[in-house]
Parts: structure tokens; sequence; C-alpha cells
């Protein structure tokens, strides 16, 4: 995750351009899934697949261009509904 972020910040940043953060990406073959549902003992002794982020998300390869969904996607999965910082800049507070 820390890689994953590090390169969503390089690209953003212009750090780092797209194809070459699609090399690293390929490497790594992560795809749109919540990386902490997977590989969980269960009861009868198997073990747990991750969950997909998204329809397909679980053959759906991360690349440079959907870093900032896959992060979208996992924080919506791991807090629940994701506030939006410019929308909630320009609401006026009800009285």
């Amino acid at each position: 995750m820390k890689l994953l972020l590090q390169l969503w910040r390089q690209v953003r940043s212009g750090e780092l351009g797209s194809a070459d953060a699609n090399d690293l990406l390929e490497d790594y073959c992560v795809c749109m899934v919540d990386p902490a549902t997977g590989g969980i003992p269960t009861a009868d002794g198997g073990i747990t697949s991750e969950i997909a982020l998204c329809p397909g998300g679980d053959t759906r390869v991360v690349t440079a261009d959907t870093l900032g969904e896959f992060f979208h996607l996992l924080a919506h999965s791991w807090f629940g509904e994701v506030i939006d910082p410019v929308s909630t800049r320009t609401r006026v507070p009800k009285r």
C-alpha cells in the first residue's frame, strides 16, 4: 500500500511519468481488490479471497491512470462514504 501511495503521489506531482509508473505496477500486478480481505484463514481450513472493490475488480489491473480511483474505492470500502472536501467547502451550513 505504501508503494502504491508513493507512486500515486509521484504521478500526480509529475515527478514520475505514467509509463514509468505502469512499468513498476506491472511487476506487482495489483487488481482493484481490498487487500485487507484476502488470505485470512477460515474455520474450515480455507483462506478467504480478496473482495473486489468494483465490478470486475478481481481482474481489473491498477494502472497509473486508475491509482486515484483505487484509493477512492479502498477508502470507501474501509471507511464508508467518502466526503468530497471541495463540495463541503461550498456548502452553507443550515441554521
